[in-house]
């Protein structure tokens, strides 16, 4: 299956979800609508009715006094003075204006509210999705664009969402509200009956109270301000003091790129090379000043010439020419954002692949779908910066000086990551530490074939960068 495939298999899934669930509510609600009793409009005229038929009763009942029996439609007989006490009853609870003129007054109603609020759920629905289309379109037209679009749609998410959620229950409760009217109806209740009243009856409470649960859970999600949360690298600061040919060499590459000098060098041992100005907390639990930070991974610099090496540098120097890291900065708070909306909405994993999970999924999937086009919008803007930073690196060194270091790379990280896993997943000690495994393992098994490699895309904590090949 090929990725356009998959994705439109992917997008039928989630309309599925989306306008399938407000639909299947509307045909149970319709199925209910057809099985409603008639309601009593005139009660005085059904008074007459049900005391014309005693009357006839009596006169059958006169003519075989104990004996006299009636049939039915299906030809089966009752005894005519028990058909006789349910009328005299069904009379008694129509004066009383008691359970059986309400139930059957109200199964239609119930009905009625249950397709209305289903339908009001599907124009919802289709009213997000050409909403949140035209909101990837419009992203797509500047940076800036997608800034204020999305931030405009942060806002109207959680309304969104909250609107739908209810929706669905308020379709869902006179649902199960309706099953207990024949119940109710009843003239002597049996312990199966009892067993379905309570049932439904908690579940209509329940689905109440969850619904009063998320706007409350919501609300203190909007509430909460929006912050970048610090990035969580395996590493240390470095000095002027501490490293002076290193800043030096840094120093002479931001020169030539015009960017200027980071604030901070970290040093260590994960992800690829990177510059930011997130928060950055180091693996010592220490969090750096506020500032830019160039993070540089000691086991691809051993295996990379100095070349190659100024020209990864310049390509990372040179998103801050673009003002990339703070478009990034601004862009994480969106996303953290909108993932506690969806939590809150969710209820965590306490409700997860549980059935009230099928109530909120529609809310759950359309706040996906808000990231995913977020993601996409942000893909494209970010495949356009990391080119141009390509172009900036190629500038300090050459075009094949960029090109080598993509490569190499690439052909190092299936070493790295055995290296790190070894060293802290399974505690293992190799002589000269992660690095020293990094060697052995060059040594032994050699390069990997980049080639192979083409279609991934070099590690980085917050931006998406093009594949190897582009």
């Amino acid at each position: 299956m090929s990725e356009t495939d998959k994705k439109w298999l992917a997008l039928a899934k989630r309309w599925g979800v989306l306008f399938g669930i407000p639909l299947l509510m509307l045909a149970i609600g319709i199925w209910q609508w057809s099985r409603a009793d008639t309601p009593i409009s005139d009660v005085g005229a059904k008074i007459a009715e049900y005391q014309q038929v005693v009357r006839e009763l009596d006169a059958i009942e006169a003519q075989k006094p104990g004996r006299a029996t009636v049939k039915d439609s299906e030809g089966k007989e009752y005894p005519v003075r028990l058909v006789k006490k349910e009328y005299l009853l069904a009379i008694q609870d129509l004066q009383n204006q008691g359970l059986n003129v309400t139930t059957r007054n109200l199964q239609p109603l119930l009905a009625g509210i249950t397709m209305a609020f289903s339908v009001l759920a599907l124009l919802w629905s289709a009213l997000g999705v050409v909403y949140q289309r035209g909101m990837g379109a419009k992203a797509l037209q500047s940076r800036e664009q997608l800034l204020a679009t999305f931030q405009k749609g942060r806002k109207l998410l959680p309304t969104y969402m909250v609107v739908m959620v209810l929706l669905l229950f308020g379709a869902a409760i006179p649902l199960l509200v309706y099953e207990m009217m024949p119940v109710l109806r009843h003239r002597n209740y049996s312990k199966g009956d009892m067993k379905l009243m309570f049932i439904l009856g908690g579940l209509a409470l329940f689905l109440l109270y969850s619904g009063c649960k998320v706007l409350i859970d919501v609300w203190k999600a909007a509430r909460k301000p929006l912050e970048n949360e610090p990035i969580e690298v395996m590493g240390q600061t470095v000095s002027r003091h501490q490293a002076p040919e290193l800043w030096a060499f840094v120093d002479r590459v931001a020169t030539k790129t015009g960017a200027g000098m980071p604030d901070h060098l970290v040093v260590g041992l994960n992800e690829g090379f990177f510059v930011t100005e997130h928060p950055v907390q180091l693996a010592n639990g220490s969090l750096l000043p506020q500032g830019r930070v160039l993070y540089l991974p000691l086991p691809y610099m051993a295996f990379l010439n100095a070349g190659e090496v100024a020209a990864v540098i310049g390509h990372e120097l040179g998103h801050f020419i673009g003002e990339d890291t703070l478009y990034s900065q601004r862009f994480s708070p969106i996303y953290s954002a909108t993932i506690h909306h969806l939590v809150a909405i969710s209820g965590g994993e306490r409700h997860e692949g549980s059935w009230m999970d099928i109530l909120r999924r529609p809310a759950t999937l359309f706040g996906e779908m808000f990231l995913d086009s977020f993601h996409e919008a942000v893909r494209y803007w970010s495949r356009k910066r990391e080119l141009a930073a390509d172009a900036v690196g190629a500038q300090v060194v050459s075009p094949q000086a960029v090109a080598s270091s993509l490569l190499r790379i690439s052909a190092l990280a299936p070493h790295v990551d055995a290296a790190l896993q070894s060293n802290w997943d399974r505690g293992e000690t190799v002589e000269g530490g992660v690095l020293g495994h990094v060697r052995q393992l060059v040594a032994t098994q050699g390069m990997a074939d980049p080639s192979e490699h083409l279609d991934q895309r070099q590690a980085h904590p917050t931006d998406t960068h093009p594949e190897l090949a582009e």
